[in-house]
Formats: C-alpha cells, sequence, structure tokens
C-alpha cells in the first residue's frame, strides 16, 4: 500500500515538473511570435534612420510571418543597386539571429523554435528616388547559415 502511495506521488511531482517545463516553453514561444507580430517602424525608429544623415527612408510592412522592410534611396535614381548594398541587404535577414546572442537560453531556444515552426521570413526591398523597386532579398530565418551557431 505504501509502494502505491510513494508512485503515485512521483507520478504526481513529474507530472508537475513536466506541466510547468511545457507551459513555460510555450510561454516563452507566444512572447516571442507577438514580439514578431508587433515589430513596425514607428517615430523613434524613422528619427534613428533621420539621425544617421543617409538619404534612407524606411518602413516596415508586417505581415507575419513575412516581416517586409522598405528601404527607400531618397537621392538614389539609377535602375541596379551598387554591389556594396546587395551584399549588406542580403545579410540584414540573417543578422537579426545575431541579436539573439547572450539572451536567456530558453527565450533563445522559443524564438529558433518560433522561426523555424512559422517559417519566419525576413524581406528587404530597396527603391530608389522614384520609388521604384529596383532590388529584393528574401531570407527565411530558420535557413541562415547562423541558425544553429545561435545557442
Amino acid at each position: 500500500m505504501n509502494l502505491k502511495f510513494v508512485i503515485a506521488g512521483v507520478l504526481i511531482i513529474a507530472g508537475l515538473f513536466g506541466g510547468t517545463e511545457l507551459y513555460w516553453k510555450h510561454k516563452f514561444q507566444q512572447q516571442a511570435r507577438d514580439t514578431l507580430k508587433n515589430i513596425h517602424m514607428d517615430d523613434a525608429m524613422r528619427q534613428q534612420i533621420k539621425s544617421t544623415g543617409l538619404p534612407i527612408e524606411g518602413d516596415i510592412l508586417n505581415q507575419y510571418p513575412n516581416i517586409i522592410t522598405y528601404m527607400h534611396l531618397t537621392e538614389f535614381n539609377g535602375k541596379l543597386v551598387p554591389d556594396p548594398i546587395k551584399n549588406n541587404v542580403n545579410q540584414l535577414g540573417c543578422s537579426i539571429l545575431d541579436k539573439l546572442k547572450g539572451q536567456e537560453p530558453d527565450l533563445v531556444k522559443a524564438y529558433l523554435t518560433v522561426y523555424k515552426d512559422d517559417q519566419v521570413t525576413a524581406t528587404y526591398i530597396i527603391q530608389n528616388k522614384y520609388r521604384q523597386e529596383i532590388y529584393q532579398a528574401k531570407q527565411n530565418l530558420s535557413q541562415c547559415p547562423n541558425f544553429n551557431q545561435i545557442i
């Protein structure tokens, strides 16, 4: 009879521990999703871009899981983007992952899970001063070369 109580107690404790872990895992993933769904270009971000002195304006269209960033080159009237700009834009999507380094491990795992499960994609569209699209880079974040190196 005592053995039944011990086994029942162990099962209850294991269930509580496992349930708590699942709860926090889900909670962190939901926090990551909510954060990603609320990415937008606000006045502070516009001011930060303006303060760089570069002839760039930006906007973000958040169609989660596809987050589209528009970069309007206000003084560029060409139709071909220079290679250095292309190279920088091609690396922007995967550079988002580097911002996770040093964060709490459970939160990092949650973001990586969300990036993979939801197939979160970062798209960057460059426009010339006439608002014509002159370049587009699209990156599925779970397919970045640095994806598995974050943890």
